[in-house]
C-alpha cells in the first residue's frame, strides 16, 4: 500500500514493456482536478497493460498536488483484474472516509 503525498515508487516500466493498442493513455486523464473531486483508491495490478501503472501514477499525482486524499494498492503479479487485496482493502478505505 502506498499512500500520502509521495508518488509510489515501487514500479518503472521500461520502453520493452509497453502497453499493448488499446490501452488507456496518460491523455485521457481529466484536464481538470481540484480539491473538489472525490477521495480516490486506486487498486492497481503491476502487470496491467490496459490500463498502464504510469497513467494511474499520473492521475495519482495530480490528485495530490490538488489536496485530493489518495491511496495506491499495487499488486506486483496481477494484471487487469481485480486484486486479491480488494476486498480488504475497500472495506479499510470506506470505513476511513466515515
Amino acid at each position: 500500500m502506498v499512500s500520502g503525498a509521495s508518488r509510489p515508487t515501487t514500479r518503472t516500466r521500461s520502453s520493452s514493456s509497453s502497453a499493448k493498442s488499446g490501452s488507456w493513455a496518460a491523455s485521457e486523464l481529466p484536464t481538470t482536478i481540484d480539491g473538489g473531486h472525490l477521495p480516490t483508491l486506486f487498486l492497481h495490478g503491476g502487470k496491467d497493460e490496459i490500463v498502464p501503472i504510469e497513467t494511474m501514477l499520473d492521475y495519482y499525482d495530480a490528485l495530490i498536488s490538488a489536496g485530493v486524499m489518495t491511496e495506491v494498492e499495487i499488486d506486483d503479479d496481477a494484471g487487469h483484474a481485480w486484486i486479491d487485496a480488494a476486498p480488504e482493502r475497500v472495506v479499510a478505505w470506506f470505513e476511513g472516509q466515515l
